[in-house]
């Protein structure tokens, strides 16, 4: 299916799960009684190519299989290391960002706007404080991909440790 849609996968079967896989997995389906396969992102690719991977998969769902993007809504380790290792006080300032960039992409997911998602670097308040690298936030746009055309999600959790490490989660219609 990845061929078909022009993607050149490459196979690696002999690499571990990543924790990506493994975490969410292992809390989901504690008894390991379901065969997964993992894709993964690519670094150096952008939201648009993983949408892609998502939308060449989505006709799996038509045969009942269950397509998860595990990542993270924030991620910005610099952050983390100044406040929860060296013992510094939350930035007021930056747990603003992460709201602000949280709710846009609640937004954006919400109402289906494409154009939106995939140019979220141009688009999102504050890219840089929330990804100061982007492979923690391409799942998002696998699953969005996934959902198929024209879908809306829908945030069914969200919540902030340490004041910038946002965990929302969002099911497809």
């Amino acid at each position: 299916m990845l061929e078909t849609a022009g993607l050149s996968p490459h196979t690696y079967e002999k690499r571990g799960y990543d924790h990506g896989t493994w975490t969410p997995m292992m809390l989901a389906f504690p008894d390991a009684d379901i065969p997964i396969v993992q894709v993964s992102i690519d670094p150096h690719r952008d939201a648009a190519w993983h949408m892609a991977i998502g939308e060449a998969l989505a006709p799996l769902r038509d045969e009942g299989v269950l397509l998860i993007g595990s990542g993270h809504i924030t991620h910005n380790l610099r952050a983390y290391f100044t406040t929860v290792r060296r013992g510094a006080e939350l930035d007021p300032v930056l747990a603003g960002k992460v709201h602000d960039f949280t709710e846009w992409f609640a937004d954006k997911i919400g109402s289906g706007d494409t154009d939106a998602l995939i140019n979220w670097k141009e688009k999102a308040p504050y890219p840089a404080e929330n990804h100061p690298t982007d492979e923690h936030l391409m799942p998002i746009f696998f699953a969005y991909g996934a959902a198929g055309e024209g879908a809306k999600g829908r945030r069914v959790h969200d919540s902030v440790d340490h004041g910038f490490f946002a965990n929302d989660s969002y099911l497809f219609d």
